[in-house]
This record gives C-alpha cells, sequence and structure tokens, in this order.
C-alpha cells in the first residue's frame, strides 16, 4: 500500500479517505408513527380496551375468568394516562 504525503493514519489506523456513519437522530419520543399519545387517547383506548375485554368476559361465562386481562388497559392508562385516570378505569 502507498502512502502519500499529508495522509495521516485514521482512528483505525487506516491510511486514506475513511468514510463516517452517523446513524439518524430520534427528535421525538413518540414511537407510535402519527398517533397522538395525549391522556385523551389512553383514557379511550383503555376503556374500549376494558370494555372488549369485560363484553368477553361476558360471553364466555364463568367457566373461564379473564380477571388477569383487565390488568393490561389499566396499567397501560396508569402508565401513560397517570394514576388517577388509571385509579378511574379500574373503578368505574
Amino acid at each position: 500500500m502507498c502512502a502519500h504525503a499529508g495522509d495521516a493514519p485514521g482512528p483505525d489506523g487506516s491510511i486514506g479517505a475513511t468514510a463516517t456513519f452517523n446513524p439518524p437522530s430520534i427528535t421525538s419520543s413518540n414511537q407510535l408513527d402519527g398517533l397522538s399519545t395525549t391522556r385523551t387517547f389512553w383514557l379511550i383506548l383503555g376503556f374500549i380496551s376494558v370494555c372488549i375485554v369485560g363484553y368477553t368476559d361476558y360471553v364466555t361465562g364463568a367457566e373461564i375468568s379473564f380477571a388477569l386481562f383487565y390488568w393490561v388497559p389499566i396499567a397501560l392508562v396508569t402508565w401513560f394516562a397517570g394514576a388517577t385516570l388509571g385509579t378511574s378505569l379500574a373503578l368505574g
């Protein structure tokens, strides 16, 4: 390999032009691509989810318990919308 005058070794010890990779920066913490992550959105989504779980629980009768499935929408609402709205959804 021929080194030209003025070529300094790069950080990895190679001589010559080096390409740098700059990963794209994430400017928003919203990973849902266009969906609003407001408290209202999470409350409505949680209410609809609890209604779906409740209807499924009602249709299946006492043979299958869906008690654990109520925790998923309640936990999501509590996490993203706050403890007050999560408690309201759990008790309402």
